[in-house]
């Protein structure tokens, strides 16, 4: 199986792979699966995708933090 309970999911931004309709199942999949998880740690350069899961970010800079605030300040950040 793909998924299994945890209280932390990580993910990559592989997930935004593939065609509509994988994209699609993959979404609802990750949906009933989040509701599971207490947190969710997403590495992304997707702005839309962020936007869509993430309340939270971080800006890194050769593996180091710079900021720290929600996705839309951490956006303004980075802009």
């Amino acid at each position: 199986a793909l998924f299994f309970p945890c209280d932390i999911l990580l993910l990559d931004e592989g997930i935004g792979a593939g065609d509509q309709h994988f994209y699609d199942k993959f979404q609802a999949k990750l949906n009933s699966f989040f509701k599971k998880s207490k947190i969710m740690v997403l590495a992304s350069h997707n702005k839309n995708l962020l936007k869509e899961w993430c309340n939270k970010g971080l800006v890194l800079e050769g593996g180091k933090i710079v900021f720290e605030g929600s996705i839309n300040k951490c956006f303004d950040y980075y802009s």
